[in-house]
C-alpha cells in the first residue's frame, strides 16, 4: 500500500473500500455471500449477496463530521415519504445494536466511513430500457416527490 488513497484510480480504491465494507457488514445480522462493486462515485455502493436476497451497502465519502445527521435525516426523509406518498423505497436496515449505521476502517483507508445497508429494490436502470412511458412514468415520480417535500414538515434535528 505504498500509493496513498488519493493518489488511486477509483477502481483502486473501490478495492480498498471493499475491505472496509467488509468490515462493516460485521455490525449486520446477516450471512452475506458475496460482495460486489456497483458503482464509485459521489459514495461507493456494493450489491451484498445474502441467502435472504441482495442487498445494498453504502460507503459515505470521508465527511464523518456530519454522516449522522445525514444519515438520520435521510431515514426520517425516505420513511416519511413511503408512508405519506405510498412509494416502495429502499429503508436503512439497522446495525445488530439498532443504528442506522455504522463506522469503518481500513488499512489504507484515510478515516473512518459511515456505512449504511439498505433493502435492495429489484428492477434495472431506466437508461438500460428507454421508452416515453418511462420517462413519463419517471417524471410523475418526480412531481410526487416534489410534491410531498413542499408540504412535509422534518423534525427540528432534520439536516
Amino acid at each position: 500500500m505504498d500509493t496513498p488513497f488519493s493518489g488511486l484510480t477509483r477502481l483502486g480504491q473501490a478495492r480498498r473500500l471493499r475491505a472496509l465494507a467488509i468490515e462493516a457488514l460485521g455490525a449486520y445480522d446477516l450471512t452475506w455471500t458475496r460482495l460486489r462493486l456497483l458503482s464509485n462515485e459521489w459514495n461507493c455502493t456494493f450489491r451484498v449477496d445474502t441467502p435472504s436476497g441482495p442487498r445494498a451497502l453504502r460507503v459515505m465519502r470521508r465527511d464523518a463530521a456530519i454522516a449522522d445527521r445525514k444519515v438520520r435525516s435521510e431515514d426520517e426523509f425516505v420513511r416519511a415519504l413511503a408512508a405519506d406518498a405510498g412509494l416502495g423505497l429502499p429503508r436503512i436496515i439497522p446495525t445488530r445494536t439498532g443504528d442506522p449505521y455504522v463506522r469503518a476502517a481500513a488499512a489504507g483507508v484515510p478515516g473512518p466511513r459511515a456505512c449504511v445497508l439498505l433493502e435492495w429494490l429489484p428492477g434495472g436502470l431506466l437508461s438500460d430500457r428507454v421508452s416515453i412511458s418511462r420517462w413519463a412514468a419517471l417524471g410523475e415520480l418526480m412531481a410526487r416527490m416534489h410534491h410531498f417535500a413542499s408540504a412535509w414538515t422534518p423534525s427540528p434535528s432534520f439536516d
